[in-house]
Parts: C-alpha cells; sequence; structure tokens
C-alpha cells in the first residue's frame, strides 16, 4: 500500500489551510497583482521541482510541497512585511494619528469605526439581505403555487403521459 504519499499528503493539510487563509487576506487586500506574482514563481518552483523528483508519486506530493512552501512564504511576505496590516505599516499609522493628523482629511489617512457602528451597520446589512431573500422566496412560491394549479387544471390532459411528463411538469415548462 501507498502509505508515504498518504503521510505527505496528511502533513500538507496544515500547511494547506495557512497557504488559503495567507492568500485570502491577499485578496482582501486587493494585491492581486503580488498574489499573481507570487504564483507565478511557486509554478516555476514547482516546475523545477517535478524535473527533479517528477517521476515517482512521492516526488509528485514532494512537489506539491515545495509549490505551496513557496506560496506561504509569499503570503506571509505580503501579511508580515509588504501588506497593510505589516507591523511598520500599522506604526506608520499610529505615529500618524498621535501627530495630530485624525481630522479623517488627508492623503493616507484612516478612518477608524467603532465596534458599535460595525454592529449596526451589520444589522442593517443582515435585515436589508432578509428582506430580499424572503422577498425572494415569497415570489417563487407565487409562482409554484400558480405551477401545481395550472397541473391541477391540466390533470385531465394527459397526452405528455406517454413521454414520461405529467401535468406538473407541463406546467413548470410553460411558466
Amino acid at each position: 500500500m501507498a502509505r508515504l504519499p498518504v503521510l505527505i499528503g496528511a502533513v500538507q493539510m496544515p500547511l494547506n489551510g495557512l497557504v488559503f487563509v495567507c492568500e485570502g487576506l491577499m485578496q482582501g487586500h486587493q494585491a492581486f497583482l503580488r498574489l499573481a506574482g507570487g504564483m507565478f514563481v511557486s509554478t516555476t518552483f514547482m516546475i523545477g521541482a517535478l524535473k527533479l523528483w517528477g517521476n515517482t508519486v512521492e516526488g509528485v506530493w514532494c512537489c506539491f510541497f515545495v509549490f505551496n512552501i513557496s506560496r506561504l512564504f509569499f503570503g506571509l511576505k505580503h501579511h508580515l512585511f509588504d501588506g497593510p496590516l505589516a507591523i511598520k505599516t500599522l506604526r506608520a499609522m499610529s505615529q500618524e494619528r498621535a501627530g495630530g493628523s485624525d481630522s479623517g482629511e488627508g492623503k493616507g489617512s484612516v478612518s477608524l469605526i467603532t465596534r458599535e457602528d460595525a454592529a449596526a451597520e451589520t444589522k442593517k446589512t443582515f435585515d436589508d439581505a432578509s428582506v430580499k431573500v424572503t422577498a425572494a422566496f415569497d415570489a417563487a412560491a407565487t409562482e409554484l403555487g400558480a405551477a401545481f394549479a395550472e397541473a391541477e387544471k391540466s390533470s385531465d390532459n394527459s397526452d405528455d403521459e406517454g413521454e414520461g411528463k405529467g401535468p406538473l411538469r407541463r406546467a413548470l415548462r410553460d411558466v
């Protein structure tokens, strides 16, 4: 049995989770060019590794490991050193705010919202979405009710039943 590929794959699962989180942060920060560049370099590393070790199943799994380690490196580099949540960026923002430029105007300023404002905005968004979903379900229920009514009216007309189509199917097709 191929235990080594299974073990290599199992070891990679936590690594994959970290990679997905880092890449999700990059997408959230809209660092798409940096993400694409990291993916290009990681793919190049993987192709090189495949040329070296790609002749066995274990080698292919190790190449995936090289690929994911490279992706993790680029994600952590963005998060810890280059991105908007990097320590140096956060320190610069706090120094800027402490320096008296918290008026909310000017280039590069960040407006902070309170927890209560965020909760109120989230509740409003949730309520709006709930109203829209309820309206969509009501409209679908109305259309389905009309289809059932049409099916009951035309249940005596069984010309399509020989083809495996009943009155409900015919009514739904016509709506």
